[in-house]
């Protein structure tokens, strides 16, 4: 829980299922190369994501990842990086009111949302710089435990390496960035 010491451990005792590797592959081909990530929740938690953007320093052209239960902050991060290839790949309602696993429609499919958080952890933690917003909203003013967690595991290509389980080219070149950033 809280994306602590314990949860990091809890992943260096998994691997992926073959079909979340397919899709990881297919989303690192849809980037298209390295990028940089940003993980925002700001539904029930809130983060005051957008004066941090504009001091994040990033080139044209630098390709981005954006995992956020919030569809307003994906825009957000388009908007703030005009010349980026943004890419963002769960399915994200229009209600930023809800956080995503409490927002439940009829016809909703449940796997796909878990799929969808895993391979936003792991997405994100193959970024060669990863950033995280505290929450603004609660007492703690900490950050979310998916931001933990995914940092925590940016931090350990040991455990995100056997969390993916499978040699690729495409993925060792990511986990090879990983480790040479080190």
């Amino acid at each position: 829980a809280g994306g602590g010491d314990s949860s990091i451990q809890m992943l260096a005792n998994m691997c992926l299922h073959e079909r979340l590797v397919d899709r990881l592959i297919e989303r690192l081909e849809a980037i298209g190369g390295p990028f940089i990530a940003f993980h925002i929740r700001n539904t029930d938690y809130r983060t005051r994501y957008r004066d941090s953007l504009k001091k994040i320093p990033v080139e044209p052209g630098t390709r981005v990842f954006v995992a956020s239960d919030s569809l307003q902050a994906v825009n957000d991060v388009r908007k703030a990086f005009p010349g980026c290839p943004v890419s963002s790949f769960s399915t994200l309602p229009a209600n930023d009111r809800l956080a995503l696993h409490l927002h439940v429609v009829p016809g909703d499919d449940a796997r796909q949302k878990n799929d969808d958080a895993i391979l936003d952890l792991v997405t994100l933690a193959l970024a060669t710089r990863l950033s995280i917003f505290k929450i603004s909203n609660v007492p703690w003013n900490g950050y979310a435990g998916f931001s933990r967690l995914a940092a925590h595991l940016q931090a350990k290509p040991g455990i995100l390496a056997r969390l993916i389980g499978r040699r690729h080219p495409l993925l060792d070149t990511f986990l090879g960035l990983r480790a040479s950033l080190r």
